[in-house]
């Protein structure tokens, strides 16, 4: 019983594909002679015609188009097999264990190991249209850290939906960072100082004077933005100043 050769069936593939032998050899780095004399071959042992002349080029043959949908889905399958082994190989990593006595302070112990911490793991990113996208960019190369950007979101609800469902880390401000763990059952695992967003709150008032205006000033800078110790701001532009999770 005849078996089927790859490689006689990748030159076809190419051939159907790019529509002529001259063009395949180029894509393949073969001789056109050596592509003809493999289309032949495959031709005998399948025991059909997959070309005909059609002027001075090739016309594929019903036979031929039955067997390159085949062979769209055999390269195709391999060509995904190549992806899951690559990322299998990528996903590959060290034992990397770590004892700490039980003196040396906790705060101390995780800024000595940090460096360690989160490199290639999956990474949800803000889109390229934010503002927080380029600093975080900014605060993961300068500690040397690569993540795997698994996913990019212009809307940060579906990226905390994506983040929930175990798809990947994900950044939220501080300020809201235990309703963010609450409300998508997710962990915080660590706080990054130097990376800030600032959100304004404009009102069209010289003063502010009007008793709502003046509820959401003062609410704001003390249970939202408001870091611990701080001094208290004026009233005006409420700014979120805090670092993000």
């Amino acid at each position: 019983m005849a078996q089927l050769n790859f490689k006689h069936l990748r030159y076809f593939w190419a051939v159907a594909r790019s529509g002529s032998i001259a063009r395949a050899s180029e894509q393949l780095h073969v001789t056109p002679q050596s592509i003809s004399g493999q289309l032949t071959e495959l031709q005998a042992a399948l025991g059909a015609t997959l070309f005909r002349r059609a002027g001075r080029g090739l016309e594929i043959t019903e036979p031929g188009r039955r067997i390159l949908s085949y062979a769209d889905e055999i390269f195709a399958l391999g060509d995904e097999l190549m992806e899951v082994a690559r990322d299998q190989a990528a996903r590959k990593t060290t034992p990397f264990r770590i004892g700490v006595a039980d003196s040396v302070p906790k705060t101390v112990a995780y800024r000595v190991i940090e460096p360690a911490l989160l490199d290639h793991a999956p990474l949800l990113l803000p889109g390229e249209g934010t503002a927080l996208r380029p600093r975080l960019l900014q605060w993961l190369e300068a500690r040397n850290l690569r993540p795997r950007i698994v996913g990019e979101f212009d809307d940060s609800g579906l990226m905390k939906a994506f983040g929930q469902g175990g798809a990947g880390l994900f950044v939220a401000p501080t300020a809201i960072a235990d309703h963010v763990c609450r409300q998508y059952r997710v962990r915080a695992l660590g706080r990054i100082e130097t990376v800030v967003e600032q959100l304004y709150a404009i009102t069209t008032e010289r003063r502010l004077t009007h008793p709502a205006t003046l509820a959401i000033s003062e609410a704001a800078h003390r249970d939202v933005f408001a870091a611990p110790g701080a001094h208290r701001r004026r009233p005006g532009a409420t700014r979120n100043a805090r670092s993000l999770r």
